[in-house]
Parts: C-alpha cells; structure tokens; sequence
C-alpha cells in the first residue's frame, strides 16, 4: 500500500510540473465570449498554460502607447490580454503573453495606420545583401536584430506588457532571421563598421557571429529587465 501512494504521489507531482501548453493566436478571439470558450475549453480539455497571442507585427491586442491596435480589432472598448489573464487565473491556468518578436508587418499593401513602425521608422527594417529593403510581400517584413533601435524598441513593448498586466511569462516567437542574406541595412552596417573597423565582406565570420550575438544580447538584457522589475 505504501509503495503505491508514493508512485500516486510521484506521478501527482510530475503532472503538476508538466507545462501543458495551448497557443491562442490572435486570429482566434474576436469577443470576450470568445475567450472565455476558449479558456473553458482548455481547462476541461487538462492544459494548464494558455500562450496567448498579443503581438504578431508590430500591432497589438492591447491598449498600447507604443503600437497600433491589431487590424481585427480596431481600438475596441475591452482589453483582450486583461480579459483572458482574468479568465485563465479564475480557471488555475497560466497565461504567458505570446509575442511575435521581429515581424514589422505583414501583408501585400502597407499598414493604413500611419503610426504603424512601416510608416515611422523604415529604416529598422532588414535589407539584403544588395542593400535593398525587403519588398512587401503575403509574409513578414522583418525589423532588423542588429538595429539598435529596433532593440531599445522591442524591449520597450515587451515592458509594457509585464509591467502592466499579471502575467506568468513571455512567450517569443520569430526570434531570428528570415535567412542568411539579412540585415544589411545602413544602420546595423554603421554599427558594425564602427565597432570592428570593417565591412562584413571584410570579417565574415565576425559578421555572422554578431549577427547572432545581437538576439543573444536582446534576450539578456530583457531577461534582466523583468527580473529588476518583477522578480
């Protein structure tokens, strides 16, 4: 008998320390009805953690001071994130914040809103090996890693989500490069030539190493950041 309580105990224990996830997209909610039949259903269905989405191109699903609204939802008169911290914690779930981290847009015709990051600051977005801006395309347009702007930026907008609402983690997503080929836009190429004294066509190994230092040293810094602010 006792054998069998401590393996129903061990098993107990390990089920509460899984992280049974369930990604809600942006795409998913358009209601607080929705999300409160989304929250019950991922409770009754044995998840415990929702990654709920609130930035996929540098536009939001809360009331922000640093990005326009999320073209689906077009400045409503209730705050989704707040709604479905309320609903997952009334529920025993955890909510992590999920945000896509460098899409700047994505779409076939530019952003309407003209405080949209497509509009303000152009010159954040990647370029390629031929110094041409990424085209507008059905994908991403994707702000540049290396841009120190683009990071001061991107950790001002994740700031503002953990500082001002309850949740229990950031989740990142399109934390890197489309490809090999990027950014070559004139500031990281200023960046770069000011601290290393050459051109990446001149130090190709350190180009790419920091290339890569730069989404490391984002992801410290913000780390940092929440520790500082929410232990």
């Amino acid at each position: 008998f006792l054998l069998v309580t401590l393996v129903a105990l061990a098993s107990l224990a390990q089920a509460q320390d899984q992280t049974r996830a369930l990604w809600v997209t942006r795409w998913d909610y358009a209601t607080p009805q929705d999300i409160r039949t989304i929250v019950t259903n991922a409770a009754n269905l044995g998840f415990n953690t929702l990654l709920f989405q609130v930035r996929g191109n540098a536009t939001v699903t809360y009331p922000s001071t640093l990005e326009p609204w999320d073209k689906s939802f077009d400045a409503p008169d209730w705050d989704p994130l707040q709604t479905a911290i309320e609903e997952a914690h009334d529920r025993n779930l955890k909510l992590h914040a999920w945000v896509n981290v460098y899409p700047g847009w994505r779409g076939e015709e530019p952003p309407d809103d003209s405080t949209q990051v497509y509009h303000t600051h152009p010159a954040w977005f990647m370029y390629d090996l031929y110094g041409r801006r990424q085209e507008i395309n059905d994908h991403y347009l994707w702000l540049a890693p290396t841009n120190p702007f683009v990071i001061q930026h991107n950790l001002k907008v994740c700031e503002e989500i953990y500082s001002n609402y309850d949740i229990d983690g950031l989740h990142l997503d399109y934390i890197r490069y489309p490809g090999v080929n990027y950014s070559y836009d004139p500031i990281s190429l200023h960046v770069f030539k000011r601290k290393y004294g050459a051109t990446p066509e001149e130090r190709p190994g350190t180009w790419e190493f920091w290339r890569r230092q730069a989404i490391t040293v984002f992801l410290q810094m913000l780390r940092d950041n929440i520790k500082s602010t929410k232990p």
